[in-house]
């Protein structure tokens, strides 16, 4: 747990920050010592150690991963976060550049303050409605091949790639052998695929079997 009595050291980068900054001057708990400035580069860099540095979002990719090099460059050590807009379009590239968490524009003061003493103590953060935007679009990526697939053909494909036979298979799914093997048939044509270890190298391909 981080120390109550600790203050944390947060740069505010963008311009578009600033509803921020007036939100943090006015939290009922002044934990934060905190400045803001429109762009970071050698010149603007704090001289004083910097435990988070803390993003706008609507600024676009390019800049963001820009900033986010320099304050790597600079400070090493602090704590990256980015917030962001309603798109969650770059977040999978900001995670990958190392940031600590990802946010939402309206987060009220008192959460961001609960979100950096989390990332200070050596979390990672990511916003709740961000977190399941990213898993929505992880589970269509993954099931975007099987959209030809009836939800019975699913089923099937799911258990010939975990190694089912075919009369278990009828069993659980409570059909007939025939019924499965017509099933596993559609799949092998729908897909493309020809053997049982063609059908599991594809599950494996699309994240469906590690």
């Amino acid at each position: 747990m981080p120390d109550p009595n600790y203050t944390i050291s947060l740069l505010i980068v963008g311009e578009g920050q600033s509803a921020v900054a007036d939100q943090l001057a006015q939290a009922s708990v002044p934990k934060i010592s905190f400045m803001v400035i429109n762009e970071l580069a050698a010149a603007t860099f704090p001289t004083h150690e910097i435990d988070c540095v803390l993003f706008d979002g609507r600024k676009g990719a390019d800049w963001i991963i820009s900033q986010i090099r320099v304050a790597q460059s600079f400070a090493p050590d602090c704590k990256l976060l980015v917030c962001m807009p309603n798109s969650t379009q770059d977040a999978i590239t900001y995670l990958q550049q190392g940031i600590s968490g990802l946010l939402a524009l309206d987060q009220t003061a008192d959460e961001l303050i609960a979100v950096l003493e989390r990332v200070v103590d050596g979390h990672f953060y990511l916003n709740q409605e961000i977190a399941q935007c990213l898993a929505m679009r992880q589970i269509k990526k993954i099931l975007a091949p099987f959209n030809a697939l009836t939800s019975r053909e699913y089923d099937v494909f799911c258990m010939l790639a975990e190694g089912f036979t075919l009369q278990a298979m009828a069993d659980q799914l409570n059909v007939s052998s025939k019924t499965v093997s017509n099933c596993q048939s559609q799949i092998k044509a729908k897909l493309g695929l020809e053997t049982r270890d063609s059908i599991i190298k594809f599950a494996k391909n699309h994240g469906l079997l590690s």
